[in-house]
């Protein structure tokens, strides 16, 4: 199960993270709802800089960006 089968737009999760869509009002909404979690997300390349930065503003220590050779442990 993905982390955004629970919003009801899958589509714009999925462009999000695609690195496809950056529309500002969204990306902070989508950050915010993810905030609620008591999780840790990680985002990569896909993602981009400008939205990981948006979205790392709003969620602070709960998101990491993953570069190529970082390993993640679960």
């Amino acid at each position: 199960m993905h982390v955004f089968d629970s919003f009801d737009d899958r589509e714009l999760i999925q462009e999000l993270l695609d690195g496809m869509y950056a529309d500002t009002a969204e990306v902070t909404e989508i950050a915010n709802h993810l905030k609620k979690y008591p999780s840790h997300f990680a985002t990569c390349h896909c993602t981009g800089i400008p939205v990981y930065t948006q979205m790392k503003e709003i969620m602070g220590d709960q998101l990491t960006y993953v570069r190529s050779g970082d390993e993640v442990v679960v």
